[in-house]
């Protein structure tokens, strides 16, 4: 697949389905770039996220699913494209979205980042009419909570948590071989506390797959529970009759 063609289809919408517990995490797949000589010295970082915006959405189902109308920062999306892993990683629920914006060399973030390195959460409130954006350090803020930088950053887990009213990213470091876990408030864009891994156990969590074989066929590009719609989507997405505004959002 060309750049220039993949490059079209990431700028297309992303529908996001959740089942029974409202939490689901989209993203967006992209194919590895090949490894060759001439592509290693062609890009600087192995992870680059660009900057991005929401510049329209709809809820679904009872806010169990979300089109999502992106638009990108066009110079830093250039540049991101060129990196082996631009994958949009992203984690929703009827509040917020969350998206990781990392600009590594390495694949993980660490104390080896340099200065033009960095590990940011970009926070949608997604409440009001408006997408409300926020963007956090998130490789600063757990220096400064575990006072030290000895651990590397695996960033949130693959859903967000309705825990005592408050809306949570779990934030998962490793120091060697040990994990430790963090609730991030998602209005306060503070960490509350740290906890453990038996106490963020998800029970009676139901996912929802996309047929890989009929998503290609109706023009979109399946990945996890979410897929990004490509310039050959026909359109066989089943929103036309009961979300109407949804499904113009999704197929501009």
């Amino acid at each position: 697949m060309k750049k220039e063609k993949r490059s079209k289809y990431r700028m297309g919408r992303l529908l996001i389905f959740a089942v029974f517990l409202l939490l689901v995490a989209g993203c967006e797949s992209q194919k590895k770039i090949e490894k060759s000589d001439k592509s290693k010295e062609s890009y600087e970082f192995s992870v680059y996220n660009a900057k991005s915006d929401i510049k329209d959405f709809r809820f679904i189902h009872a806010k169990n699913g979300l089109v999502v109308e992106w638009k990108f920062d066009e110079k830093e999306r250039k540049k991101s494209l060129k990196s082996p892993d631009s994958s949009d990683w992203i984690e929703v629920n009827s509040n917020y979205l969350v998206r990781q914006r990392n600009r590594v060399r390495d694949i993980i973030p660490s104390k080896k980042m340099k200065s033009d390195e960095y590990a940011h959460l970009e926070i949608y409130d997604l409440t009001g009419s408006k997408a409300k954006r926020k963007e956090v350090d998130l490789w600063k803020m757990m220096v400064e909570y575990v006072k030290n930088d000895d651990f590397v950053l695996y960033g949130p887990f693959p859903t967000l948590r309705k825990m005592n009213g408050n809306d949570y990213a779990i934030i998962k470091i490793m120091k060697r071989t040990q994990p430790r876990y963090f609730l991030l408030n998602l209005k306060t864009l503070k960490i509350d506390k740290e906890t453990t891994e038996e106490e963020l156990n998800e029970k009676n969590r139901v996912y929802l797959s996309i047929s890989i074989r009929k998503g290609y066929a109706d023009g979109v590009y399946p990945f996890d529970n979410g897929f990004w719609k490509d310039e050959s989507y026909k359109g066989n997405i089943n929103l036309k009759a009961s979300y109407p505004s949804a499904f113009k959002l999704f197929s501009k």
